[in-house]
């Protein structure tokens, strides 16, 4: 399976505020942090990209950091809590899953599509028009 996850660079207020973090956290989310929170509960990153919003449209008002998750190393019943986490550490309500099923040829058919995180349901349901992929 095939995991690309969209990870928003800018932290949610509300979770900051339900962190109690202490200290400036407020304002973009770079990619070193969205690294170093998936190293840290495990993750690989296969590839990634940061897809800069231009705000022509509504589904383009935020920078994405976009995101091919090694996952073999993860135990399949843990991968969705792993993003969880990452969401929870980067200050994000949720975190975009889009699961391909890459034992086909091009294309691989999308199998599942999810939001993940401590304010999933605020965001629900999954819009595919706003999911980002990976460029070529």
């Amino acid at each position: 399976m095939k995991f690309t996850i969209n990870v928003g660079a800018d932290r949610s207020p509300a979770q900051v505020q339900a962190d109690a973090f202490k200290g400036d956290v407020l304002g973009y989310v770079h990619w070193r942090e969205v690294r170093a929170a998936l190293r840290a509960v495990g993750f690989l990153v296969a590839k990634h990209s940061t897809l800069i919003a231009l705000g022509a449209s509504p589904e383009d008002q935020e920078d994405t950091h976009i995101v091919e998750l090694d996952v073999s190393r993860i135990p399949p019943g843990e991968v969705y809590s792993r993003i969880w986490s990452v969401a929870y550490a980067l200050h994000q309500d949720c975190i975009a899953v889009r699961v391909r099923d890459d034992s086909y040829r091009d294309p691989h058919p999308v199998v599942h599509e999810v939001l993940v995180g401590p304010c999933a349901d605020k965001w629900a349901p999954f819009n595919p028009a706003y999911f980002k992929e990976l460029p070529c």
